[in-house]
């Protein structure tokens, strides 16, 4: 099998929220320049013309969505005629020499609300019309030391594009660059919670893992609506949702059990593992909740492109666990044995067996951009490439579609 897949990367503010993604689609685990350079107008053709699948629903929630090309691709037409305005910036790769063709058109592409994006290694010649022209200025922290950032910095801090800080991979690093002035940032460490020490589990998150246990075992609704009314913030919590959520238009929901009956358990389930992570008293990172409800929905839809037409909740669950312990710093058998789950979600988690550990490790490969491993296990599910990127974007579209209050 021939794979081709869609990476992301989330980029964020000065507050940590996610303003736009990062989307790269690869071809190959071959590294050689050589080839990137032939492919890479190929894949980012491949990549818009995807996105363009879709229509408007992957332009959501006002986030950018970044793509890199080289130079070159910038005087191609036919590529410049797929991308939507507004919300397209462009990441320009390889050595730009400023040329009176190159600023002009930066200026068309200013004129059509293309953002542009370069890197200050990457320039030469007239560096400051060029940095007029651009939206964003960009550093990739893992070969910059901080004294040569400093100087750089320097050089762009008076200029008016934005700065992004890259491969941002600690908590020191961040607070460094922010401290310097970036604007905006990117790396591993924003899908990460602040603290790994092991966090004890909240009586708010100690009522919601006991509602998942009630839903699971289908608990009489008077029980349900009981556990709910020992937590006031719970219940405000539950009537927003359902007065905000398209559970079909007329009156409004004033009761639990109304609420619990027009949701329905399953997607109650679903709604309760989410907050375990968005809970007040230990919340997950924006981006990190992101990629989980992300991973979860990435999940299900995979299943879907394997069996259509049947149900894969518990696939979407899987994915919703598979990160618990992240949140609280601990083994995931120790969360698992507080909760009723079954011997196939335990098993899938914990140890990748079975058809539920090949999707749970199907998605995490796609996150890192595995490529064999990504290869190996779409073609033990029978599940093709395209397949596997329809699934990923509009994963990542439903993600930012929710309305998640503070993320």
């Amino acid at each position: 099998m021939s794979l081709a897949i869609v990476g992301r990367q989330p980029v964020l503010d000065k507050s940590r929220q996610i303003i736009g993604y990062e989307l790269y689609y690869r071809e190959s685990a071959d590294s050689s320049r050589a080839k990137y350079d032939s492919e890479l107008k190929a894949s980012a053709m491949v990549l818009v013309s995807l996105l363009s699948d879709f229509g408007s629903k992957w332009l959501l929630e006002g986030k950018l969505v970044f793509l890199i090309v080289s130079p070159e691709m910038l005087m191609d037409q036919d590529f410049l005629s797929l991308l939507p305005a507004g919300r397209v910036v462009l990441e320009i790769r390889g050595r730009i020499n400023v040329t009176p063709e190159l600023l002009a058109c930066f200026d068309n592409l200013r004129q059509r609300q293309i953002g542009i994006c370069v890197r200050l290694d990457d320039l030469s010649g007239n560096e400051m019309a060029l940095l007029e022209r651009s939206n964003f200025v960009d550093f990739d922290l893992k070969y910059t030391d901080s004294e040569s950032l400093v100087a750089n910095f320097s050089r762009v801090e008076k200029s008016p594009v934005q700065i992004i800080a890259r491969k941002i991979e600690d908590g020191y690093t961040f607070k460094f660059c922010l401290e310097l002035g970036f604007d905006f940032f990117q790396g591993y460490y924003f899908n990460r919670p602040e603290n790994l020490k092991e966090k004890s589990i909240s009586p708010s998150q100690e009522s919601l893992i006991l509602l998942l246990n009630m839903l699971k075992s289908d608990e009489d609704l008077a029980k349900i609506e009981a556990v709910f009314k020992k937590d006031p913030a719970l219940v405000v919590k539950l009537l927003g949702y359902v007065n905000c959520a398209a559970f079909g238009a007329g009156s409004k929901i004033k009761s639990i059990a109304g609420a619990v009956t027009m949701i329905g358990y399953s997607q109650l389930y679903r709604w309760v593992a989410l907050l375990i992570y968005t809970c007040k008293d230990n919340s997950a990172p924006p981006a990190m909740v992101r990629s989980i409800l992300t991973r979860s929905r990435f999940m299900e839809l995979l299943g879907v492109a394997r069996e259509p037409g049947m149900k894969h909740d518990t696939l979407f669950i899987a994915g919703m666990l598979s990160m618990l312990d992240v949140m609280f710093g601990t083994s995931l058998d120790n969360i698992l044995a507080k909760l009723q789950v079954s011997t196939a979600i335990v098993s899938a988690l914990l140890h990748k067996e079975g058809t539920i550990g090949a999707f749970l490790e199907l998605a995490e490969s796609c996150e890192t951009i595995d490529l064999l491993k990504i290869d190996e296990l779409a073609e033990k599910l029978g599940i093709r490439p395209m397949d596997v990127n329809r699934a990923h974007i509009e994963a990542i579209g439903w993600a930012e579609a929710l309305e998640l209050p503070g993320i």
